[in-house]
């Protein structure tokens, strides 16, 4: 019996060729994205809105990530620039940094102002007071009397140890008590209440 003849098919050959080149190159173009990694910082323990950054809030981290420029790497900024500025957010330890979250300063309302309060214990409502609670400022001497219905905690620091130190809280009052709220501060006559 004869033997069909089988035709070569050149066009056919080179273009499985030319198809296997190009999927092994994407292959091998995704694993080297994968596996590329880069050093950037992150936040190595709770940091709050307002807290001044340290250097021990911060650690270089190694990790594989497809776009960079969203983020803190280690070779393009120093720890040397990042100390002394302020975190302009609540960060959770882990966070990796991208370049909005430490700032110069923060940024306030144009119908607001900053006013620093003192507290004593008794003076601040809760142990867990916190960077964007509402509160309420009430005077506690003679005059008393609230001062500020609805204000916004912006940063909360404390003074000496958990149970017996003062806070140092931060809050943003309207321009127009502003003055009666730092006088209230200063002489030690002022409390503040959360309110939802």
């Amino acid at each position: 019996m004869p033997q069909p003849v089988r035709r070569r098919r050149p066009l056919l050959v080179a273009a499985a060729v030319l198809l296997g080149v190009l999927v092994w190159l994407v292959v091998a173009t995704g694993l080297e994205r994968a596996s590329a990694r880069v050093q950037v910082w992150s936040v190595a323990s709770e940091v709050t809105r307002g807290q001044v950054v340290e250097q021990t809030h911060l650690v270089p981290t190694e990790v594989a990530i497809a776009n960079p420029e969203g983020v803190l790497a280690v070779t393009d900024v120093r720890v040397a620039e990042l100390v002394g500025g302020l975190w302009a957010a609540d960060l959770p330890a882990g966070t990796l940094l991208s370049p909005g979250l430490v700032v110069e300063r923060l940024e306030v309302a144009g119908d607001q102002a900053l006013v620093g309060l003192a507290l004593p214990p008794g003076g601040w409502p809760s142990a867990s007071l916190r960077a964007g609670d509402t509160v309420m400022v009430v005077a506690t001497g003679d005059a008393s009397g609230v001062l500020v219905d609805r204000a916004t905690v912006d940063s909360v620091a404390l003074l000496g140890d958990a149970v017996s130190g003062t806070r140092l809280v931060t809050v943003a009052v309207p321009h127009g008590v502003a003055a009666e709220v730092t006088a209230a501060a200063a002489a030690g006559e002022v409390a503040l209440a959360v309110v939802p």
